[in-house]
């Protein structure tokens, strides 16, 4: 029988581990130092860069600054050179109020519509890094601010109660100031009164008060007229306006709300509306008066430009033209739109002079002010824009 011989092979030595190089380019802040990591390892987040008039936000990597980068695996480690990029916040150094902080922000109330230039005006004055992005569960578009800390303070001096539960908050000094897409209702003006209250109201932007139908209907342009014999009963079918031969189905909002108030001092004036029962016919919020009439042929209803084109987006619904003129951005401006509307910032008559509500309702009207106003999506109130003829 043979001898077996064995012999022990040595296994060869590991490999280098291979490493890569992430670089930082801090886009105009304080240098971040390179880092080098392993293959298919993360790099690690390094302190934020600093940079004067500036809030650094994330990295990113892309120079377009389109893909955040997250330090969290979220792509798979590192797995070549890389560089990531900083994306700054620009801080506002002129719509700013000496001595403002969160835990002396004045409460601002305001109607659904105005909630945008509300939190606008809020992430600006107390530098807060802020982007439009679509709410959460809901198809419509908001400004979100990105909180480091004080989320609950802020929220709870950032409201948007809706018109009527705004002006009634206002008077009854749940709020300091109120953003409002109309002035102060008959109802509201008797409940201030009985408090022995009264308000201030100054225009600081312009919107306009518009009429939506389903995208399947013909009609493109309705009179003022038309539509007062719509809400009258007095035209029921489409074909009399030059559409289909179908029964028209004419929806409200509920009373007190902002779009019903426009509705009946804007449009209907003296005229006296049907009257419509509490169900499906009235619509309770913004939102759903779109969601009725996307699904409705043969439905019509109304609500304000600013929340159409800036919050919703992307409704299917179609507006129709008053008098052969559609709302934009111009015929807003130069009020040939026959439905222009206000928005307005209100102020209880005694407010102190010296409080930091008052204050922010002066900046409002200011250069600055309009500005802000302008960035929200909101066409600046410029007594230049309104026809006096």
């Amino acid at each position: 029988m043979g001898i077996v011989l064995t012999s022990c092979k040595k296994e060869p030595d590991e490999p280098d581990k291979v490493t890569f190089t992430v670089t930082f380019n801090s886009n105009g802040g304080s240098v971040v130092l390179p880092q080098m990591v392993i293959s298919g390892k993360e790099a690690t987040k390094p302190n934020d860069p600093a940079r004067s008039g500036y809030v650094f936000v994330a990295w990113y990597i892309d120079e377009e600054l389109m893909v955040e980068y997250k330090f969290d695996h979220s792509f798979g480690g590192v797995t070549a050179n890389m560089t990531l990029y900083a994306r700054w916040h620009a801080f506002d150094t002129q719509f700013k109020i000496p001595g403002l902080t969160i835990d002396n922000y004045p409460s601002v109330d305001g109607s659904t519509s105005s909630a945008p230039l509300n939190i606008l005006i809020a992430c600006k004055l107390l530098d807060i890094i802020y982007e439009w992005g679509m709410a959460a569960y809901v198809h419509t578009w908001e400004i979100q601010p990105y909180f480091k800390d004080n989320s609950e303070k802020f929220w709870e001096r950032v409201k948007s109660s809706q018109t009527h539960e705004s002006f009634i908050n206002l008077i009854d000094k749940k709020a300091n100031l109120t953003l409002s897409a109309r002035t102060i209702s008959l109802d509201e003006k008797k409940y201030a009164g009985d408090a022995g209250v009264s308000l201030t109201e100054t225009p600081v932007a312009l919107d306009a008060f518009i009429f939506i139908v389903h995208p399947y209907n013909p009609v493109k342009s309705l009179t003022i007229k038309q539509i007062q014999g719509i809400y009258t009963g007095k035209i029921t079918n489409w074909k009399e306006v030059g559409g289909n031969d179908a029964t028209i189905k004419p929806y409200v909002r509920e009373a007190n709300s902002g779009s019903q108030e426009l509705m009946e001092s804007m449009v209907m004036k003296d005229i006296e509306m049907n009257e419509f029962p509490v169900s499906w016919d009235v619509v309770f919020t913004m939102a759903g008066t779109f969601d009725v009439v996307q699904k409705d042929v043969n439905s019509i209803c109304y609500s304000l430009y600013y929340y159409k084109e800036q919050i919703l987006r992307t409704s299917p619904t179609k507006t129709i033209a008053i008098g052969g003129i559609q709302p934009d951005k111009t015929t807003i401006s130069n009020n040939s739109y026959p439905l222009v509307s206000e928005v307005f910032a209100v102020i209880r008559s005694d407010l102190d002079k010296s409080s930091m509500a008052y204050k922010l309702y002066e900046l409002l009207q200011t250069n600055d002010g309009k500005r802000v106003i302008s960035e929200s999506g909101y066409i600046p109130y410029y007594m230049k824009y309104l026809n006096t003829e």
